[in-house]
């Protein structure tokens, strides 16, 4: 029995060992949560997104990402995009004009400005 458990954890080890070698860089987790429950639970997505306390300590691409998924997880739930605008405006800034994010981010910088036109209600 001794000699199954080490063998168990041996095994373990070498394939986190294996599996961060082959990482190019590791992603904040609660992006990654926030971006698998996007298609079907937008409204979990924007909470985990929205609970998180600090950007503090994410590299610039996690901010950009961050930006992108809290925008479209507001869209997707009918929330106000305004406070986003400033989030945007650095992933617009982030990302290369012929990139598929930047265009995203223009997206919704377009629905930002949409939204700041419209007579209140």
């Amino acid at each position: 029995m001794h000699v199954y458990i080490k063998q168990t954890v041996t095994v373990c080890l070498f394939i986190c060992l294996c599996l961060s070698c082959t990482s190019r860089r590791m992603e904040h987790v609660a992006l990654q949560q926030a971006g698998y429950l996007m298609e079907e639970h937008p409204d979990s997505a924007f909470s985990l997104l929205k609970s998180l306390s600090s950007l503090v300590g994410m590299t610039s691409e996690d901010k950009a990402e961050y930006a992108l998924l809290l925008a479209e997880a507001a869209d997707k739930n009918g929330y106000s995009l305004l406070p986003c605008d400033s989030l945007l405006n650095f992933a617009l800034h982030l990302y290369d004009e012929n990139a598929k994010e930047h265009a995203i981010a223009l997206l919704y910088k377009g629905k930002v400005q949409q939204e700041r036109t419209m007579p209140m209600l």
